[in-house]
């Protein structure tokens, strides 16, 4: 019997496709055991913000104020929150985040228990530890 042609084209292609299966397989197990990426608290990256944007604000109004105080307001707003959004994102905030890496990622404490719960637990802790009535 005669053997079928041999077509290397189409062994190659579907040898490509399982290994990208099986390289997606892989990345989707990996970001299963990984678990979702924490980032930092939205309080600590709205402050830090803050901390770069109320200097680069004022700079940019002692540097480029007198020059723009005839225009029109619309201009003068478009130029400082275009200047501004560009220095934050290209210079700022990337020395920020890493002068301040260590506090913003930082694992958080546990919440401490309430008044109430520490009183409860207190009680509950006395009660066991107190010798039995009625003996």
């Amino acid at each position: 019997m005669p053997k079928p042609p041999d077509y290397p084209h189409v062994r190659q292609f579907e040898t490509r496709r399982r290994d990208i299966e099986r390289e997606i397989q892989s990345i989707r197990a990996t970001e299963r055991i990984a678990g979702p990426r924490v980032g930092p608290p939205r309080h600590k990256l709205a402050l830090l913000t803050w901390v770069g944007a109320y200097p680069l604000i004022t700079l940019i109004l002692m540097v480029l104020g007198p020059v723009m105080a005839t225009w029109p307001l619309a201009l003068r707003t478009l130029v400082l929150s275009v200047t501004m959004v560009v220095a934050l994102t290209a210079f700022v905030m990337p020395r920020l985040m890493r002068l301040f890496r260590p506090w913003l990622l930082r694992p958080r404490q546990p919440a401490r228990p309430s008044r109430a719960r520490r009183r409860a637990a207190r009680a509950v802790t006395l009660h066991r530890g107190s010798p039995a009535r009625g003996r």
